[in-house]
């Protein structure tokens, strides 16, 4: 039986290998096409929409109603109307308006309010799937790289948890421990997007396009500090401050945001920098925070799988909130000045995901004085072990 097992495993990868490299050939020869807009749009099914193609697949499996399913409110908070097989379902609909996710419901809210993390969502989804797989189960863990110990059923249980604890080693994995009515479970599981997200790289790439496009303007606000004040994340000098400070991959790779203190209407206030004087330091606040005096578009490239690409034109604002939506935090480094342009990169790092956008920046000083557009070219949803600082020295097309 082991063997047979063995043989079962070496040729569903076979077949894995042939479909990757089918893959790499359609995208080659569509290398200098931009994706059709029409191939953006969310999977949907009866009008419904979905964050991935998993999702709507899994809705169709469970016979789930489409009209229910509209109905869901757009608030990020489990809908507790569905079930399969006798067990109840969690389903969410993100600010979007597409169900992000489906799955077994497993976690309740106080443990999530306690601990955040999206391993809730991950798992209680591959429950689910799971059972969705039927004789094809063991061969999805394996592929998975899901090392189990125990009883999958715990996910599922009813009664109180005994025992809970979810870890991360560095940015690499993730160890979760569940005890719950009579059950226990033990996982290891690689801290991939691919894997947590329910998508191929491809896909993913795919919605990121089609996501950013909808993203409207709405940056966090940024927290500046009183004259008065001092921390020790807050470096001084005269009236400059730096926050921040925080490197990643490489000292020339941070997060500063500079200040300046100004006095108006009698009254002492840091400012951002946004000027031609301090040209580097205000091309990365207006980099790292989306805030800028002047109106700021982005011509932005998305590199895409098989040497593909596309091409779109959005507000600065709308890519950063959208990064910033996505929980990243944004490391700002730069390359080179070149004549009156700045060329630099911001790194989004999304530690919980295992991922970074990288985005590279050509921007002319003229931009601080009167706005106007600049070019940016895009990686996206790159494993932190692919990322490293020569993503600086990367070229603007």
């Amino acid at each position: 039986m082991e063997t047979k097992n063995l043989c079962s495993v070496k040729t569903l990868l076979c077949t894995l290998c042939a479909l990757f490299l089918l893959s790499s050939q359609a995208g080659a020869k569509s290398a200098t096409k931009d994706t059709p807009a029409d191939s953006l749009a969310p999977a949907s099914l009866g009008g419904v929409a979905f964050a991935t193609e998993r999702l709507r697949s899994m809705a169709t499996q469970c016979r789930l109603d489409g009209a229910s399913l509209s109905a869901i409110p757009v608030s990020g908070k489990d809908s507790m109307t569905f079930v399969y097989r006798g067990r109840r379902l969690a389903v969410k609909k993100n600010a979007l308006g597409d169900i992000s996710h489906i799955g077994y419901w497993c976690f309740p809210q106080a443990l999530r309010d306690f601990n955040p993390s999206p391993v809730y969502d991950f798992l209680e989804r591959y429950a689910l799937e799971l059972d969705l797989a039927g004789q094809t189960r063991d061969i999805k863990i394996y592929r998975d790289q899901m090392t189990a110990k125990g009883d999958w059923n715990a996910l599922t249980a009813a009664g109180d948890i005994n025992d809970f604890s979810l870890r991360k080693e560095g940015l690499k994995k993730y160890y979760f421990n569940y005890k719950r009515g009579g059950h226990s479970l033990q996982l290891a599981f690689p801290c991939d997007c691919q894997l947590l997200m329910g998508c191929d790289a491809i896909e993913l790439e795919r919605n990121f396009v089609r996501d950013i496009k909808r993203t409207e303007p709405n940056l966090k606000p940024l927290d500046l500090p009183q004259p008065e004040s001092a921390t020790d994340s807050t470096k001084q000098q005269a009236n400059y401050r730096v926050l921040g400070g925080k490197e990643y991959l490489s000292p020339s790779i941070h997060n500063s945001i500079y200040l300046r203190l100004e006095k108006a209407g009698g009254k002492k206030t840091y400012v951002l920098i946004a000027d031609t004087v301090k040209f580097v330091q205000s091309v990365g606040n207006m980099l790292l925070t989306g805030i800028s005096k002047n109106h700021v578009n982005v011509a932005l490239k998305v590199d895409k799988y098989g040497y593909a690409c596309d091409s779109l034109h959005l507000p600065l604002a709308s890519l950063i909130t959208f990064l910033q939506q996505e929980g990243c935090e944004l490391y700002f480094g730069v390359k080179e000045r070149k004549g009156d342009d700045v060329l630099c990169s911001v790194f989004a790092l999304q530690r919980d995901y295992g991922y970074n956008h990288v985005i590279s920046f050509r921007v002319p000083k003229r931009t601080l004085v009167q706005g106007g557009t600049i070019e940016a070219r895009a990686f996206c949803y790159v494993p932190l072990h692919n990322v490293t600082e020569k993503f600086l020295k990367i070229d603007i097309p």
